[in-house]
């Protein structure tokens, strides 16, 4: 390719000026079969040996050496002016070299990306005075002195004329984005937005996911994910309230469904067991139901510091760190036989209200640690004997549910309890001595366990578990109380239930105030 070959392609040459057509053609008959003399080192070094031809028009250096290109400075065009280029014609390239054609190519490159840049920077400068001047009052907008377009200035002489205010209002409206859409209709159903951050914050779940998918579908063109944008101006997470209720739905339904379980024991305490072979992780699941009510049975794990008084297989028991009444981070180690080491392991038990939907509490166990959750700020630090424990992780779907019976004939208040858990002890085989002390030893005795705390409870109101239940009525007196309304609705308004500040434990009654 000829590297005049890039200006080839560009009209050059004008038909309303001839003289260029007069300077032009003495070169062309200068044009004979005759061989170059031969030329001087400089011009060797200079200037091409072939003649070039450009738009039909012969050019040839080999005639004479090139004369020096002297650059003249070129004035900068004032500012109110648009640079113009002119374009470069055959008689100016005549007598350079390859070399000096190529850097004036440069320099004709850098000038238009200069023309480019400087008329992109006068319309964003034009466009942004128009958005400001109708953001203003309309008086302000007529006012000479304060008009974006007034005075001799270089963007409002750049614009095209045909462009009216009018088209670029209705320019800047069309360009809006979708997310104003989104917060006029944020402002348009504040009140059940509101009603859903209630629920949300209330950890009913359930409730806040149906009224979030009941108000979506009024609106075609909102989204959760839409709305999960504006999460600042709603004050809830739309993705976090539509993902935690999928996983409570999962959770619940594992809990419910026993297919694929292997039943270890029944009577008053039921032990099943699941295990994939070639997997690591081991499930085991306990349902029971006791003579208490449900704020008693739900602080035996609540109060996750006092179980090594009832529980002695748990070690060095201990709440890490309580974002809120819903939430608890905690450790604990296990005591095993020897020759296996002890294990420990480090969860967040998060609660969901689901009285009104599903007639119980449930309760998601998720691992702490490693890839999972971290600890939040401000957490206690782990037992220093941690370090010698055997890590076990609780894997998703990890979950216990309380669910509170209609009393019985005697008036004694019932609650079925149901625990699931997905442990996986990062051990890629698990001796059955271990998996038959869980089923037959630590499974059981935990039942008799909470059986005996349960009515001790009961009878005294001395004891740890109730001291903490009267010292906490923000939490148990609450669920108390919503307890007694979904008894109600499920199973009748005739149902034994006190509500209030004082409840009944069996034939115990306490205030909680």
């Amino acid at each position: 390719m000829s590297p005049f070959s890039c200006f080839c392609s560009r009209p050059t040459v004008k038909e309303d000026a001839p003289e260029r057509h007069e300077r032009a053609e003495p070169a062309a008959k200068a044009v004979t079969p005759q061989p170059s003399p031969v030329p001087t080192p400089d011009v060797v070094k200079d200037t091409p040996t072939n003649p070039q031809v450009c738009n039909g028009i012969v050019a040839t250096t080999a005639d004479a050496p090139a004369a020096p290109v002297v650059e003249q400075p070129v004035a900068k065009p004032p500012a109110e002016e648009r640079p113009r280029l002119q374009p470069r014609t055959v008689s100016q390239m005549q007598g350079q070299s390859i070399e000096q054609v190529q850097a004036a190519y440069a320099r004709d490159q850098n000038s238009i990306l200069r023309a480019l840049r400087d008329s992109m920077e006068a319309l964003d400068r034009q466009l942004s005075g128009k958005a400001a001047s109708t953001s203003q009052p309309a008086s302000q907008q007529n006012s000479p002195a304060k008009s974006s377009l007034s005075g001799p200035s270089a963007p409002a002489k750049q614009l095209d004329q045909a462009t009216s205010a009018a088209e670029l209002e209705r320019e800047s409206i069309s360009a809006e984005p979708q997310v104003s859409e989104a917060v006029r209709w944020i402002r348009q159903h504040k009140t059940q937005l509101e009603e859903i951050r209630r629920l949300a914050k209330g950890h009913r779940i359930f409730a806040a996911e149906a009224a979030l998918n009941t108000l979506l579908e009024q609106e075609l063109g909102m989204t959760s994910e839409l709305l999960e944008q504006h999460s600042d101006l709603v004050s809830f997470h739309a993705e976090n309230i539509m993902k935690d209720a999928a996983h409570v739905h999962e959770s619940l339904r594992q809990l419910r469904d026993d297919t694929g379980w292997k039943v270890c024991s029944k009577g008053d305490l039921k032990v099943l067991y699941h295990h994939e072979h070639g997997k690591q992780v081991h499930s085991i699941k306990m349902q029971a139901t006791l003579d208490c009510p449900l704020e008693l049975l739900l602080s035996l794990a609540a109060e996750y510091d006092l179980m090594s008084a009832w529980n002695k297989y748990a070690l060095d028991p201990v709440v890490l760190a309580m974002p809120s009444l819903w939430e608890k981070y905690v450790y604990s180690g296990v005591w095993l036989p020897f020759p296996f080491p002890h294990m420990d392991l480090t969860v967040r038990g998060k609660g969901w209200d689901l009285g009104k939907e599903e007639h119980c509490l449930l309760v998601n166990i998720d691992n702490v640690g490693d890839d999972y959750l971290p600890l939040p700020d401000g957490a206690l630090p782990l037992p220093a004997l941690h370090v010698k424990r055997k890590r076990v992780s609780f894997i998703k779907f990890s979950c216990f549910a309380l669910e509170e019976l209609p009393p019985d004939k005697d008036g004694k208040k019932r609650t079925r309890g149901a625990i699931m858990g997905h442990a996986d002890p990062h051990i890629a085989f698990v001796p059955s001595a271990v998996i038959n002390f869980f089923l037959k030893v630590f499974a059981p005795f935990v039942y008799k366990q909470v059986v005996q705390v349960v009515h001790t409870a009961l009878t005294d109101p001395n004891s740890p578990f109730m001291k903490r239940i009267n010292e906490k009525p923000e939490m148990y007196s609450r669920i108390r109380e919503q307890t007694d309304t979904y008894l109600k609705e499920v199973y009748g308004p005739d149902v034994q239930c006190v509500s209030g500040s004082r409840m009944t434990l069996g034939r115990l009654t306490c205030d909680l105030e």
